[in-house]
């Protein structure tokens, strides 16, 4: 015999015999499934506390809405959850502090939404969080400290099948002081700074493997840990520069760490003062060369402290 929810039994019964219901009144067994609209069928194990849509086990604290086809997070979350199972489905935003009362919250999937960008707060006060999982997303960026609330996470999977992810900026890791693994693999980043991390003492396992990495000094520090680190079994490979391209890191010899991955610091070439005569309206061209290894990024500084760089110079100044 399936049970059914005794609260929803209750409720309707309240709504339609309010004046002279008994308050000892229990006997919801007798009333046909047919008067509860939208009940579902509940396990022994199954909160019920659970959200529309989604799958519960009192037992083990977990939630799993697994390809519900949602696109937003959904209520009635028990703040006792210690596994989110919220794969396969059309989550594009989360506001800060969106698990913020779910403090016991130990694993987090969130895996092929639609995400783009995770705001800094977003995980803020899941300080028991042990593995959280962000992949196959469209997350072009990691912004700075985007996980500095996640203070004893140590398993973060990033694994972006398919997706872009370009940009690690300088902190994004910050905060993770105990982070054991990192699944960067299948995105475009051409560099993983040190300086992303608080601290990479603790790092065990690195997946860099399908990015099209230029192989210079920013790289180095993983190339000194080649022999410790781990890389499930993907090394990273060089895509540029050309002399060492398609060539994996594990299999650089000590000796060859400083003929290749090394860095020449940016100088611009010419530094003359250029002036220009030009009418109002009249666009007008100015040259700044510069060499260096990684290649330089230019940006120019107008008179009124406004950064300018090739993409938003069109016709400004």
């Amino acid at each position: 015999m399936n049970l059914v929810s005794p609260s929803l039994f209750f409720c309707l019964f309240l709504s339609f015999f309010p004046s002279f219901l008994p308050s000892h009144f229990l006997f919801f067994h007798l009333f046909p499934l047919s008067f509860c609209s939208g009940a579902r069928p509940m396990s022994s194990t199954q909160s019920q506390g659970c959200p529309q849509r989604c799958d519960c086990i009192a037992k083990l604290k977990t939630v799993s809405c697994f390809g519900k086809r949602l696109s937003s997070l959904p209520e009635g979350i028990p703040p006792d959850t210690k596994k989110l199972e919220l794969s396969d489905n059309m989550i594009s935003v989360l506001e800060p502090n969106a698990f913020s009362s779910l403090q016991n919250l130990q694993s987090l999937s969130l895996r092929g939404n639609q995400l783009k960008l995770v705001p800094m707060g977003a995980f803020s006060r899941l300080s028991n969080l042990t593995s959280l999982d962000l992949s196959g997303n469209k997350i072009v960026i990691l912004l700075d400290f985007t996980f500095q609330d996640l203070k004893s996470l140590k398993n973060l999977e990033l694994h972006l099948v398919n997706t872009n992810l370009a940009v690690v900026q300088p902190y994004a890791l910050g905060g993770l002081r105990q982070i054991r693994l990192l699944n960067l693999s299948t995105n475009s980043l051409v560099t993983l700074e040190e300086g992303a991390f608080q601290s990479v003492n603790t790092l065990e396992t690195l997946r860099l493997d399908r990015n099209p990495l230029a192989c210079d000094c920013r790289l180095l520090w993983i190339l000194q840990r080649r022999k410790t680190l781990n890389f499930d079994g993907a090394s990273p490979v060089c895509m540029t520069p050309v002399e060492v391209q398609g060539r994996a890191l594990s299999a650089f010899t000590d000796s060859a760490l400083f003929d290749h991955f090394t860095c020449q610091k940016p100088k611009i070439r010419n530094r003359k003062l250029q002036q220009i005569s030009a009418r109002e309206g009249q666009v007008v061209s100015f040259i700044c060369r510069a060499e260096g290894e990684p290649t330089p990024v230019i940006f120019w500084i107008s008179p009124q402290r406004r950064r300018i760089t090739t993409k938003n110079m069109e016709g400004k100044c």
